[in-house]
């Protein structure tokens, strides 16, 4: 087990990420054990948060919040030169997230973070990363994080399964996605990768426009869905099939209750699926 461990959250240049390393992942493989822990997780800025992902204003943390302060633990587990990946390769997939109870917005957070799975599908190796946030030693809150490596060959066969559209939804509304929304929301989660941030630097990575943040849409999304999260313990869960460029339009649905959960989903004008998921309150 390599264990990594930071008083307050390390800073990760971007750099680093584009940094090739010493080797590939060889066929069989398994990756190492690599868990990375900070005593202290920086509050940040909550507030701007709110405004630009068009959450109202509250006495908790945003559900979502937490993944921010950890990003830069999942950046260092990333680019550590023993995990045989390429950083600036993997793709955010999946996230599941569980707030066991509310999160005051002064308490004092630690985390942990640990890579916890790998499994070899069509497109590439998907690993799973486990995050753990604590309050004076109570787990609050806990997601995995599954990201895409096409850096290596995959295996299996047969077309992805795209959910069926929400027949009847209970909220449905379109949204506007202005050009410069991808460097706004960088400025309040630290996330600066380039695909986020211009049309100059999305190009040389294969993208004609920026692209919004995965989290930015799941953050909004929760705006929509005016989850009691002050109240309840909650469950969110979201796959993210295509990107949304900048600016842009989509639209999002959500079906009413069904067997304890909301489903929702994003999609272009075109019927286009962009992301979908649920969110259960536990």
């Amino acid at each position: 087990m390599i264990t990594l461990s930071f008083d307050t959250p390390p800073s990760v240049p971007l750099w680093r990420a584009m940094l090739p390393k010493g080797r590939r992942l060889r066929p069989g493989e398994s990756l190492p054990e690599i868990e990375v822990r900070c005593e202290r997780l920086i509050p940040g800025d909550v507030a701007s948060f709110r405004a630009v992902c068009g959450q109202p204003a509250a006495a908790t943390l945003p559900l979502t919040w937490p993944h921010i302060l950890v990003t830069p633990l999942h950046l260092a587990l990333a680019t550590h030169p023993e995990l045989p990946l390429p950083a600036a390769g993997l793709v955010h997939v999946r996230n599941l997230i569980r707030q066991r109870r509310p999160i005051g917005l002064d308490e004092s957070l630690s985390a942990r973070c640990v890579l916890s799975d790998q499994r070899l599908v069509k497109q590439g190796l998907e690993i799973d990363l486990l995050t753990e946030v604590f309050a004076r030693g109570e787990r609050v809150w806990e997601s995995v994080t599954t990201a895409l490596c096409r850096a290596v060959r995959g295996v299996g066969e047969g077309k992805t399964v795209e959910p069926e559209p929400i027949p009847r939804p209970e909220r449905s509304v379109g949204w506007r996605l202005p050009p410069d929304l991808g460097r706004r929301y960088a400025a309040v989660c630290g996330d600066y990768n380039p695909i986020h941030l211009h049309p100059l630097t999305a190009r040389p990575f294969g993208f004609p426009r920026p692209i919004i943040h995965g989290m930015w849409s799941l953050a909004r999304a929760v705006a929509e869905l005016d989850l009691p999260a002050a109240q309840r313990p909650v469950e969110l869960e979201v796959s993210f099939r295509r990107p949304i460029f900048l600016p842009g339009e989509a639209i999002f649905s959500a079906s009413g209750e069904l067997d304890g959960a909301r489903r929702f989903d994003l999609r272009g004008r075109g019927g286009r699926l962009h992301a979908f998921g649920a969110a259960r309150l536990l």
